[in-house]
């Protein structure tokens, strides 16, 4: 290893020592709940994963005030979550480790799917919807909703 990978590993470890201890148990949970979710996407179809995820019980508190971190935080956690992940963090898998972790404090996400064409093929997208707008992701106007867990 070299002086400048040792510098960069001192300073993300720095950085996770900053975390409160909620955070970095989220931090955790996000990751290891990357790892559940790309298993089930690989032996189950998308309905059947979230059907799944619906009827797994939600413990903890309700609400916002529940949470162990602002949004906009929890946000920025599974995201690193993800660029650490030991699978590839696409927008799907996020959206489900996030509506996930909402979904246990009691917040009801809605986790979109939706389609646009492009030229002469389809793209996907997945995005996370709040109440009050989006919570990850974007929610572009090309993007045709598909299928939402409610």
């Amino acid at each position: 290893m070299n002086t400048r990978s040792l510098t960069s590993l001192a300073e993300r470890l720095r950085r996770l020592a900053r975390l409160t201890p909620a955070e970095r148990a989220v931090l955790v949970q996000a990751w290891g709940l990357f790892l559940l979710v790309a298993l089930g996407l690989r032996l189950l179809p998308p309905t059947r994963l979230l059907a799944l995820c619906e009827r797994v019980p939600q413990p903890g508190p309700a609400g916002a005030a529940g949470l162990p971190t602002r949004l906009e935080r929890l946000v920025w956690l599974v995201e690193i979550a993800g660029r650490y992940a030991p699978v590839r963090a696409t927008c799907l898998t996020q959206g489900l480790v996030l509506a996930r972790i909402l979904a246990s404090h009691g917040i009801r996400p809605r986790l979109m799917i939706g389609v646009a064409r492009h030229a002469e093929c389809l793209s996907a997208h997945a995005w996370v919807e709040l109440d009050d707008g989006v919570a990850l992701g974007l929610s572009d106007p090309r993007y045709a909703p598909l299928l939402w867990e409610r």
